[in-house]
């Protein structure tokens, strides 16, 4: 992306998927990158913005003024994309690493959109196999400031089986 540019996480926390959306506390519109896990670990990775804080990033990212009504253009839509896969690729190889399989990301589908409606979507499908997703506060920094994100991975029973047995 950018000399400079670092991914900060606190480590994953288990957490009830009804308390997903509750992480935010604005009413602000976020942006949802969301990619899907396949091969041996299964399910979905999920990186949440603010829309502020999205357009702020892909702004210094490309190094361009942010627009002034925080709307993304195709190119802040396409660094974002960029972003989210280069953060997933990077995850899922150091999963695969650590646990002795195979998964692969998907490409990244970009959804703006409030909190709830906005995770709706993924939520659902996973609500009818598991109660369960994995979330780690994140901070991007960038020219020495902090723009804060969520990273969500949600994994399929059997994912969280693969990790659990691993752990133990």
């Amino acid at each position: 992306l950018k000399k400079g540019v670092r991914l900060a996480t606190e480590g994953f926390t288990r957490i009830p998927l009804r308390e997903t959306c509750r992480q935010f506390t604005s009413d602000a519109p976020v942006v949802l990158l969301h990619m899907e896990l396949t091969k041996q670990f299964q399910g979905h990775m999920l990186l949440v913005l603010e829309q502020k804080t999205a357009c702020e990033l892909a702004s210094r990212l490309m190094s361009v003024q942010p627009p002034a009504d925080n709307e993304l253009d195709e190119m802040g839509r396409s660094c974002l994309c960029e972003t989210a896969n280069i953060i997933s690729t990077s995850f899922a190889n150091t999963l695969a690493k650590w646990l002795e399989i195979e998964t692969q990301p998907g490409p990244p589908e970009l959804r703006i959109d409030f909190p709830a409606a906005a995770l709706e979507s993924v939520l659902t499908e996973q609500a009818a196999v598991s109660d369960d997703a994995l979330m780690s506060k994140a901070t991007f920094r960038v020219d020495g400031e902090w723009l804060e994100c969520a990273l969500y991975v949600v994994p399929t029973p059997s994912s969280f089986r693969l990790i659990e047995a691993f752990c133990s």
